[in-house]
């Protein structure tokens, strides 16, 4: 099937609004869950939370005042298990921010799979998934997850296809989304090229302009570049600036770059210095 904005000549132009709309009403059909996304209630959503279970605003203040957040990772197969999982990291694991890893089934866009899955690990007692089938459970029962804790949570997704699994969680109330069309393309598959990666986190970068548009300022974040290897600073460097430059074109004013570290501290400091200095 080809992309629906395939159309448009490739660049980093942001996409225009009726372009972008009709793409996001055909993205809306791919699975039944689409439907529950509306976009205005969920703005509305996300400005009545406090200010302390919004990213955007909790990384302003944490860059505004020098300190480090902790972050871990972790998704289960059925929405009990998530949401036993998060609480725990909120209130006794010292979790800043409070994560949702998907499964590999809804990275790679197999929501049948994710839904056997999710329904053998709900008759097993146990998680038979390695991550929260999100498009699944769809917006509704995802909300409660936001609900059911006291810090902000961020959507953590290693796919090159996040379209439909972003509407959803930025729907759901998640005020951070991981992810970008170069690192996570060269990172997780060989099936999608870049442009194509590229295509769909450009969507994902205007779906959160849009909410910026409606006074929600989510936080965008670039996951480093993860080759499983190390890799030179200026590799990364490159590749951090690439993806900012192409999520601010698309309208974001909220973005994370994260780097690996090559073990030798004074050039990972010097790194993270320069990236910043660069995308800022």
């Amino acid at each position: 099937m080809p992309h629906p904005g395939k159309s448009l000549p490739f660049g980093a132009a942001r996409i225009p609004d009726d372009v972008f709309e009709s793409m996001r009403r055909e993205n809306l059909t791919r699975w039944p869950t689409g439907a529950e996304v509306d976009m205005d209630e969920a703005a509305d959503y996300h400005r009545s939370l406090p200010e302390h279970k919004q990213l955007g605003m909790v990384m302003r203040k944490a860059v505004q005042e020098g300190c480090c957040l902790t972050q871990p990772r972790g998704g289960f197969g059925t929405v009990e298990m998530q949401k036993h999982l998060m609480q725990t990291l909120d209130r006794d694991g010292l979790a800043d921010i409070v994560p949702t890893t998907t499964d590999s089934y809804t990275r790679n866009e197999q929501w049948q799979n994710a839904q056997k899955g999710m329904e053998e690990s709900s008759s097993a007692g146990r998680s038979l998934l390695n991550g929260y089938p999100m498009v699944n459970y769809g917006v509704k029962l995802s909300r409660e997850l936001i609900e059911a804790i006291d810090k902000p949570a961020i959507v953590l997704s290693g796919t090159a296809m996040p379209r439909l699994t972003a509407e959803i969680g930025l729907a759901a109330g998640y005020s951070g989304y991981l992810g970008s069309g170069i690192a996570y393309v060269t990172s997780y598959t060989k099936d999608l090229g870049i442009e194509a990666g590229i295509r769909n986190y450009q969507y994902l970068d205007r779906l959160a302009a849009a909410y910026q548009e409606r006074g929600v300022e989510l936080h965008r974040r670039q996951p480093g570049f993860l080759t499983g290897t190390n890799i030179p600073p200026s590799i990364a460097i490159v590749v951090c600036v690439l993806d900012a430059l192409l999520a601010a074109e698309q309208g974001v004013k909220n973005y994370g770059l994260e780097l690996g570290q090559t073990l030798h501290l004074i050039q990972d400091a010097a790194a993270i210095r320069a990236c910043g200095e660069l995308c800022q």
